[in-house]
């Protein structure tokens, strides 16, 4: 069924795919079914369902659309993602109206893994589990009951891992210098015991990484800096902003020095564990933050602590414009 309104066809469509296998699955489809139906949708098919419980259904949103502002922090930051995304008024409008009626259904687990196809071959990913969320493209994981201040350390988070200028990464590597996937075991209480000045965020965030996909993240902070942990299998990256010339070169120091201590503790009680490795990559940037280039410092075994507090007081200093490495 095609809709048409104040005689012109309307422009987008949405696709919502939900996959469910429980012995329920029918009475979750009527529901669904009802959610959309009692807002501004329209149902332009529906499965028959002698095809079984797995279906696809197409619906259509239909104007006027507005977004209004909004109290929750949460679907404001979606919106914003959204907007970041250049999507139109209409297709935020009706994102809205979706996470409003589904949003109850993801918190009781009624619902998950509920896909929604957006215009310009992208997508929304509404799940119960590991928390009610909204995924946006594959870059931005949205709590749906999180507090302002949860999204703004999201948003920090999320910001730090695209575009970090200093890299810190405690991992292992083989006799090749190839990273080894066997850290598992050492992110559990590894930020126990933080340096002097340094202080963590209570909550666990969960981010879209570079090439990884989502990852469990902490919010570290001093007076200056803030500072993304974000877990990987190979081991562990620390992702800071710009900083200024001279300015907490000293704060790195000490959070290297105990990070280096920390992670060699975690794995030295067991001897089957490859060699610690810590890198340090510096990232150099123009007015407009596109990447220049880099500096890499990688470091295996024992390191004095005279070299390594030169290296990183070199490397947070300001790279100038004309430098190639």
């Amino acid at each position: 069924m095609v809709i048409y309104r104040g005689g012109s066809k309307m422009a987008e469509e949405l696709h919502l795919y939900y996959y469910d296998t429980s012995q329920s699955s029918f009475d979750q489809l009527r529901m669904l079914r009802r959610l959309f139906e009692n807002e501004s949708w329209v149902i332009s098919s529906w499965p028959d369902p002698s095809e079984g419980p797995s279906f696809t259904m197409r619906v259509q949103f239909v104007g006027p659309a507005s977004i209004s502002a909004t109290s929750s922090p949460s679907m404001s930051y979606l919106i914003r993602a959204l907007s970041s995304l250049t999507m139109s008024d209409s297709t935020s409008a009706a994102v809205r109206t979706a996470v409003a009626s589904i949003s109850p259904h993801l918190r009781d687990g009624t619902i998950s893994n509920l896909h929604v196809s957006l215009p310009g071959n992208r997508y929304l990913y509404f799940a119960s589990q590991p928390f009610p969320s909204v995924t946006v493209g594959s870059k931005y994981t949205i709590p749906l009951d999180a507090s302002a201040s949860h999204v703004a350390a999201l948003e920090v988070l999320q910001d730090l891992e695209y575009s970090y200028n200093l890299k810190i990464k405690f991992a292992s590597i083989d006799n090749e210098g190839r990273y080894v996937g066997d850290s598992h075991d050492e992110y559990e209480s590894f930020l126990a015991g933080l340096p002097e000045g340094w202080r963590q965020d209570s909550d666990d965030y969960y981010i879209n990484t570079r090439f990884a996909g989502t990852r469990r993240a902490w919010h570290l902070r001093n007076k200056d800096l803030d500072v993304a942990v974000v877990e990987h299998e190979t081991g562990v990256e620390l992702l800071l902003a710009p900083i200024a010339v001279g300015i907490a070169s000293s704060a790195i120091y000490d959070l290297i020095k105990w990070g280096l201590k920390k992670w060699r503790e975690k794995r030295e009680s067991n001897p089957n564990k490859s060699p610690t490795f810590l890198e340090i990559e510096r990232m150099q940037r123009d007015p407009n933050g596109n990447l220049l280039g880099s500096e890499v410092v990688r470091i295996r075994g024992p390191v004095e602590d005279l070299p390594l507090r030169s290296t990183i007081e070199r490397m947070t200093q300001d790279m100038p414009s004309d430098t190639t490495t």
